[in-house]
């Protein structure tokens, strides 16, 4: 639910970082330090120029590498949805045995050809190699391409790969699940999976900010709200949980419910 590296591990990445751009060209960092720096600037500090100056240095010192060839690959996707582009970069991955190197692929197959393609690339990764692994390694395969479909918005997909999973009762997996189910519309269903992971996770901000919206969109606002004030308890200056109470109180005030209309909270 929220980036995992803690701030001392970062700042060490960086200053390895500026060791490197201050030396004659020897690497401070390996490949997946790049790629986890990289990540860092565009997933939490939104500078996606500045990750990409950080990958595109990293590729002159280790030009084959999947981690690096992966972020630009999906960075082609994301920004252009150019499938060319990101297909010249994955290929030229060294190590197409690992499983990165199909995701990325199947990234490229569901934005150029839709997300059944891509179901059918995915299936047949497992039937061929997947299938023969661990349980362990199965479990975690249905998870990420759950996970990969549900961030292309095939919520459908993402719901028959959770579906089959062996392991139902995981904070991951129940997160996931309830996510899904909300953006299909389900969301009395999916407040009460949040409300269940509650109580492992009370003073999880995402936690109750899903909660409000999932009681937003059954015409729950002051329940909303209530959650929103628990959110900002725990975090006072999170702009969103401070922008969405804001309008659910000028809803309550004016009595208006969120029926045919298209108002949407922040998140």
């Amino acid at each position: 639910m929220e980036y995992n590296k803690d701030n001392n591990d970062i700042q060490e990445l960086i200053n390895r970082y500026d060791q490197f751009l201050n030396s004659d060209g020897d690497s401070y960092l390996d490949a997946d330090e790049f790629a986890e720096l990289a990540e860092y600037y565009s997933d939490e500090l939104g500078d996606d120029n500045m990750a990409q100056e950080i990958i595109d240095q990293a590729l002159e010192v280790f030009p084959d590498a999947l981690c690096l060839l992966a972020f630009k690959a999906r960075f082609c996707l994301l920004y252009g949805a150019d499938t060319d582009k990101a297909e010249q970069y994955i290929e030229r991955a060294q190590d197409k045995s690992d499983i990165e190197y199909h995701y990325v692929k199947a990234e490229i197959i569901l934005t150029r050809d839709g997300g059944h393609a891509a179901d059918d690339y995915l299936v047949g990764y497992y039937a061929d190699v997947i299938q023969h692994e661990s349980q362990s390694e199965i479990d975690d395969y249905f998870f990420d391409v759950a996970n990969l479909f549900f961030d292309y918005e095939e919520y459908t997909l993402c719901m028959e790969w959770l579906q089959r999973s062996f392991r139902k009762e995981g904070s991951d997996y129940l997160y996931l699940y309830a996510r899904t189910l909300f953006r299909m519309g389900v969301a009395d269903e999916s407040e009460k999976i949040f409300n269940q992971l509650l109580n492992d996770y009370p003073f999880e901000v995402d936690l109750w900010q899903d909660i409000a919206l999932a009681q937003f969109v059954q015409d729950k606002i002051p329940e909303a709200i209530t959650s929103l004030d628990y959110a900002l308890a725990i975090e006072p200056d999170n702009e969103d949980a401070i922008y969405n109470k804001e309008l659910l109180m000028l809803m309550l005030g004016s009595d208006q419910s969120t029926s045919g209309q298209t108002v949407q909270l922040s998140h």
